[in-house]
């Protein structure tokens, strides 16, 4: 089911598909880098719907700039879980989904946010 909600608290992750994906694995929990992303992108006045069951959020950026970002299972890095990340433009500005790209991928990996400019 999807809500509209600020905070992002997917139940489970899937393995990744096997086709090719835009992938960027980040070492952490399922939630905390849930977290990092529907932050990210209230701060940066992103709309978000995020689905709890599946692990997807569809969102909407400046100028309907649309982007769909799913989580995966990463391989466990000796003790410490990964979730990858891949993130896919829908439609809209290609600037703007590359600026919504670094943000997100920052503060998914590293808990770094940036306010828009």
């Amino acid at each position: 089911m999807s809500t509209l909600v600020n905070n992002w608290t997917p139940h489970h992750v899937n393995p990744p598909p096997s086709d090719d994906i835009d992938q960027v694995s980040c070492v952490g929990d399922l939630i905390t880098v849930a977290h990092r992303i529907s932050e990210c992108n209230r701060i940066r006045a992103v709309d978000g719907e995020y689905d709890d069951d599946t692990a997807v959020a569809n969102c909407v950026a400046p100028n309907n700039t649309r982007f769909r970002i799913v989580l995966y299972q990463g391989e466990i890095q000796g003790t410490q879980e990964t979730i990858i990340v891949d993130m896919r433009r829908i439609s809209g500005s290609i600037a703007i989904y590359q600026e919504e790209h670094h943000a997100i991928m920052c503060a998914a990996k590293f808990g770094e946010i940036w306010p828009r400019e």
